[in-house]
């Protein structure tokens, strides 16, 4: 693998994973439009985060892990990294608004960045190879194939963007010189259960600019939406939130979603997996608030994940 393909492979596994611990507000910007927090760490203590974390995450990342070490000298460990929360203030792809993640972690970023800098020096590449420092001061700042950024600001999460703007207001917020949704009525995942859910997302202001599918278009009709999913007693737990402008939309909403969900258990009468999801979703409504709710036995999600590494397992003998 190529050191730069080990660069990005390295920004997007501290993008793609995260043990976070409950959201902290004064972290995120005030006027953030969307936001997704994970915690891993209440995800690996849950029976199916623990099943996960050992016949998925584990054996997935063994070849990368190695490769980043023998090849930059970077050791790797999701498990030490800490928190993940990522939030935007649009919707735009292509604007300049992409969005920030914020990862905690014990791994030492900035030195790992040092040290990929040196290895590609003592190699006869004195510019850093993949890497180069942009800025040391006021917090250290460092550049991936120029299209990813990352900073390290001692003792708070790290930041990656691949927009340069957001990510210095994200360092604002972080260091106390912007708001942050701490004491601002924020989004809904702010005041989510996050010792309930292992992730939590929340979204508003959709229903006017995002550039949502046709399929998705029921969307349109709601001003805000917040998810959380976790696990509860021997149950996976998925639930989602829509709250709408009038009682009226409320109720047209959860009349199409409930057409939806009759209309896929009944073209999928061959299929016993998907009928049976269709059947555990309940969907209610109270007042402004359209509520879906999905509970799935952790047993059987197990099951379906092994079955689903298997073919993949022999695919690759």
């Amino acid at each position: 693998m190529k050191p730069a393909s080990l660069m990005v492979l390295l920004s997007l596994s501290l993008a793609a994973l995260g043990r976070a611990e409950p959201l902290a507000k004064q972290d995120v910007a005030a006027d953030a439009k969307w936001l997704v927090h994970c915690d891993l760490a209440g995800f690996r203590a849950t029976k199916i985060g623990d099943f996960f974390g050992r016949e998925v995450l584990d054996k997935k990342l063994a070849k990368p892990t190695t490769d980043l070490r023998e090849q930059l000298g970077f050791e790797f460990d999701w498990r030490k990294i800490d928190s993940l929360t990522a939030y935007g203030a649009d919707y735009q792809p292509q604007g300049a608004g992409q969005g920030v993640l914020l990862i905690r972690t014990t791994m030492d970023v900035r030195k790992a960045l040092e040290g990929v800098m040196d290895r590609f020096a003592q190699g006869g590449n004195p510019d850093g190879g993949p890497v180069r420092r942009v800025q040391t001061d006021p917090v250290p700042l460092y550049a991936i194939n120029n299209e990813v950024f990352i900073a390290t600001p001692p003792g708070k999460p790290v930041l990656v963007s691949k927009s340069r703007a957001d990510l210095d207001h994200a360092r604002e917020v972080l260091l106390g010189q912007a708001p942050s949704l701490n004491g601002s009525p924020g989004l809904a995942a702010g005041d989510a259960p996050s010792n309930t859910f292992f992730l939590v997302a929340s979204a508003q202001g959709f229903n006017e600019n995002a550039p949502l599918p046709p399929r998705a278009r029921i969307l349109k009709m709601a001003e805000s939406l917040r998810l959380g999913l976790g696990e509860n007693g021997e149950e996976l737990w998925l639930t989602v939130a829509l709250k709408t402008k009038t009682l009226e939309v409320s109720q047209q909403i959860q009349q199409v979603v409930q057409g939806i969900i009759a209309l896929v258990a009944l073209g999928q009468i061959d299929n016993p997996d998907v009928r049976e999801l269709a059947e555990a979703t309940k969907v209610t409504g109270n007042d402004r608030l359209v509520t879906l709710e999905i509970r799935y036995p952790i047993d059987r999600a197990e099951a379906k994940l092994t079955a689903k590494e298997r073919p993949q397992a022999r695919a690759r003998r």
